[in-house]
């Protein structure tokens, strides 16, 4: 975490609703901070979880210096014995799958005869 974040992930539960709030802290100068943030967006969309982002100051260490800007994305929702299964690689493979099916070709041929191609042979030249 300490390549990405700030600081380690906050994890709160409120039990009234069953609820996992989890927060995020980038900082605002991250060049990739923003590759992650929506990264994370994404994940939280398809685990079903409402993310949001906003912007704000923050102290560094305790210190007196002046405070600096970061950007923190707020998850929150519930988790299900259901979705504790759910691994993302295997809906995307699920979905391969699916439109192969679909289109009516078999993946082992078509995969076979785009490496046996005159074409792909030659990139494969070094």
């Amino acid at each position: 975490w300490k390549d990405l974040l700030m600081e380690p992930p906050s994890i709160t539960h409120r039990q009234r609703d069953d609820t996992y709030i989890t927060r995020y802290l980038f900082a605002g100068d991250s060049p990739n901070g923003g590759f992650h943030r929506l990264l994370l967006h994404g994940l939280c969309q398809f685990h079903g979880l409402k993310a949001s982002s906003s912007t704000m100051e923050v102290a560094v260490d305790g210190t007196n210096t002046q405070p600096i800007q970061a950007r923190v994305l707020v998850a929150t929702g519930t988790i299900s014995e259901a979705s504790k299964k759910v691994r993302m690689v295997d809906f995307v493979m699920l979905r391969k799958e699916q439109n192969e099916r679909e289109s009516g070709v078999d993946p082992l041929v078509q995969n076979w005869g785009e490496v046996t191609s005159g074409a792909s042979l030659q990139k494969l030249k070094v």
